[in-house]
Formats: structure tokens, sequence, C-alpha cells
């Protein structure tokens, strides 16, 4: 929490508050339902999300937006995430820009040569486990929330859609 006043002429003003929550998302790809072949073609994870669980997002500089068409933006769009320790299947997320609940997706893509400013340009939406159940899995701001992957988990197994017809999405060209 940090605490300010302003001062002129021996007269200070009130004390205004301002905090700062960091938020960290992760997931653990634990399994064998997890894309281990395909990993060379779709290398990185990544996270979309919003406000609410689909639709437009209403909070003022939310960093993520379920619009996959959506570019214009670059401080509201799909993000990378990290892998932990480049050995592991942990891949995390830290945003300073979460100020309230959140909801999220994870995708495993490509990583083109615009993909700082586009993000992936073919990518595989995960499905099954708690996917389906965003409202019962928000993560929180300031908190730190692991997403398990493990078809023992509380929420079922996990999986990329990369054997279904709804598999594989593209980036529109522009």
């Amino acid at each position: 929490l940090i605490e300010a006043t302003a001062s002129k002429n021996s007269v200070s003003s009130l004390p205004a508050y301002e905090s700062a929550m960091r938020t960290i998302i992760m997931y653990e790809e634990i399994g064998d339902n997890i894309i281990k072949d395909n990993d060379r073609k779709y290398p990185a994870r990544w996270i979309r999300g919003g406000d609410n669980t689909s639709g437009g997002v209403s909070t003022a500089d939310f960093p993520l937006t379920w619009d996959s068409s959506d570019y214009n933006n670059p401080n509201r769009t799909v993000r990378a995430m990290t892998q932990w320790r480049d050995t592991t299947n942990t891949w995390y997320w830290v945003s300073w820009n979460i100020n309230t609940t959140a909801y999220v997706h994870f995708l495993a893509g490509n990583i083109p040569d615009d993909a700082e400013a586009k993000g992936p340009s073919r990518w595989w939406w995960s499905a099954c486990a708690w996917t389906g159940m965003k409202t019962q899995t928000p993560a929180y701001a300031g908190e730190c929330t692991i997403f398990p992957t493990n078809a023992n988990s509380r929420y079922g197994g996990f999986k990329y859609l990369s054997d279904s017809t709804d598999g594989e999405k593209h980036r529109e060209s522009r």
C-alpha cells in the first residue's frame, strides 16, 4: 500500500492511497493427455481471458481478451506464458494489470515472427477438465492460481483439441 500527500505553501492534502497486486496464473501439464508429439509444431503456451467468462471486456486496462481477432489494442490481447525452468511442464503468466476477477483459458500455439504483437497464428484451445467451468475456476487479483491438468484432479482430464474436428484454429490474415 502506497500513501501519498501533496503540499504547497505549508498546506498538505489528505493522504491518497494506491496498491498494486501481482497476479500469477499457472498450469501444469500432467499426464498422457497433453500434446507431447506436437510440441515442435506448437511449442508455446498462451493465455486468453477476460473479466467475464466470454464476450467483451468491461474493465479498463484489463490485459486479456477472448477476441482472437483483436490485435489493435496491445494492452488487451493473448499473452505468452513462460515455461518454468525450460525442463518442466509447468507454465505461468504474471500480471500487474489484473485488478478484478479473471476468467482464463489456455492455448497451445506456434510462435510466428509477429507473435509479440499478435500472438500465435495457429493454435489449439484447451478442453475438458475445468475449461468448461470458468465461473467455478476464476483467478483472483493479487493471488497465485494453479490449474492442474491431470486426470485425477477434481476437475477431470485436460487436453488440447488436437484430435477433434474443432481442433486447430488459424489467425485471419491482416
